[in-house]
């Protein structure tokens, strides 16, 4: 078995704001990348996803939510606050991830709601055990005033930096904020609780949030990593009638174009028999980081016809499956067309930074 435990937080999954009079994408160095948020604007952004190892091994067994490592590595408890996470990185869940909430010497109790399939995972699969990122991680203190504006007290008015996480449960289009986060006098709080340390609030992987540059007319940069792992994104299709928006992050360096994305793979995103919008299934939404602005809607969405070709709603006739729409950390909305039985889907994506 090959187990290594390595301490400290590698400095290439840093994540750094620093206040510019700047606008757009910038270049930076492999790996990296920065996104420009106007003064008094929303940033639609992703948690870089850390290469910090705590822990490899194979699975020795798998029962239900619960995985197996041979001896007893860990000490029991250590695992209780659900701030790391197994992620797979071999058989079919390569890429993805699940939670651990509590764990014995040599079992770890997974979070079954979380994207990894642990009905696929076998004896002899990979995976590492890694942190969560979190407010305190992706935002800390020693940061404060250069890599973020700390608010000046927990009044509406006194905040400045806000981080909103998104509601993503049920079936819904248009997703609205579930929590609002501040950082003030020492630690992060939340709008709805502003005397309890936020700080260690979970921000999931390849999952994106809104970085809200509020009450402050300066642009803030927000610097992030792309994952090391391999491109991975679960949807969810919901019985229903409606369509249901899956809130997701590319993690990937570089501008890419839709075909390269390869969404059609593993029923990911079904592809519309027609350009009306009746005949229109999934939906590909992104969004401006460079716009002024609070709550923004996505500034273009695109669909995909049964032959491959790449269409957008603004233009239905032109053929875009080859423009670089997509920019390197994207944060992005996949809306699944309403059907009948709820599916969930995983594609993954051969891509690599």
């Amino acid at each position: 078995m090959n187990k290594m435990k390595l301490s400290g937080l590698i400095a290439t999954i840093a994540t750094v704001l620093t206040i510019q009079a700047q606008a757009g994408q910038e270049s930076e160095p492999v790996g990296y990348f920065r996104t420009v948020i106007p003064g008094n604007s929303d940033g639609i952004v992703s948690a870089p996803i850390s290469d910090q190892i705590d822990f490899q091994d194979t699975v020795a067994g798998i029962a239900g939510n619960i995985l197996t490592v041979s001896g007893t590595p860990f000490t029991a408890g250590a695992f209780t606050n659900g701030l790391s996470y197994v992620r797979f990185v071999s058989g079919p869940n390569a890429g993805l991830w699940s939670t651990i909430t509590s764990n014995t010497g040599s079992t770890l109790l997974l979070n079954a709601a979380d994207p990894a399939n642990l009905a696929t995972v076998a004896v002899g699969n990979r995976f590492v055990i890694a942190p969560h990122a979190t407010l305190a991680t992706v935002f800390p203190d020693g940061d404060a005033g250069t890599s973020f504006i700390a608010s000046l007290g927990t009044g509406g008015l006194q905040r400045r930096t806000e981080v909103i996480l998104l509601d993503v449960t049920g079936q819904k289009q248009n997703r609205s904020g579930a929590a609002t986060y501040f950082f003030t006098a020492g630690f992060w709080r939340s709008t709805g609780a502003t005397s309890v340390n936020a700080d260690n609030t979970v921000l999931v992987p390849q999952r994106h949030f809104i970085l809200r540059n509020r009450n402050n007319t300066g642009a803030l940069t927000y610097r992030g990593t792309t994952t090391p792992y391999p491109w991975v994104l679960a949807t969810s299709s919901l019985a229903g009638t409606n369509k249901n928006d899956n809130i997701l992050a590319t993690g990937k360096l570089g501008q890419l174009t839709l075909d390269e994305l390869d969404l059609l793979g593993n029923d990911t995103f079904t592809p519309s028999t027609g350009t009306g919008g009746l005949a229109r299934r999934d939906e590909l939404q992104i969004f401006n980081n460079g716009g002024a602005g609070f709550n923004k809607s996505a500034v273009a969405t695109y669909f995909v016809l049964t032959n491959g070709s790449w269409r957008s709603t603004a233009n239905v006739n032109v053929d875009v499956s080859r423009e670089p729409v997509i920019q390197s950390g994207a944060g992005l909305v996949i809306r699944r067309a309403a059907v009948a039985t709820t599916t969930n889907n995983v594609w993954s994506s051969a891509l690599s930074n």
